[in-house]
C-alpha cells in the first residue's frame, strides 16, 4: 500500500467556494443586522435601509476578489504599505 500526499491549499473551500475567513464576514453582517433589528429604535424604513447596507458590505467583503485575494486582504496590504517606511535612494 502506498500513501499519496495531497497538498492542501492555504485555506480550503468550505461552502460554495468560500473559505472560513470569507464566511466570517457573512456572520459579522448577520450579527450586526440582528443587533440593529432588536436594539435600534428608529423608523422601520430607516432601519431596513441601514440593515441592507450592512448586509451588502458584509457580502461585498466576502465575495469580492481581486487577483485571487479578497477585499479585506487588499485593505490589509494597503495599510501595511502606508504604515511601512519607504526608503528612497538619493
Amino acid at each position: 500500500m502506498r500513501t499519496v500526499y495531497v497538498p492542501l491549499s492555504r485555506e480550503p473551500e468550505i461552502l460554495f467556494g468560500l473559505t472560513l475567513s470569507d464566511l466570517v464576514w457573512f456572520a459579522a453582517a448577520a450579527v450586526a443586522d440582528l443587533g440593529l433589528w432588536t436594539e435600534w429604535r428608529v423608523k422601520l424604513s430607516l432601519r431596513l435601509v441601514v440593515m441592507a447596507a450592512v448586509w451588502g458590505l458584509g457580502t461585498g467583503l466576502a465575495l469580492i476578489r481581486i487577483q485571487e485575494a479578497s477585499l479585506p486582504e487588499w485593505v490589509g496590504r494597503w495599510v501595511i504599505y502606508i504604515v511601512k517606511p519607504h526608503l528612497y535612494l538619493p
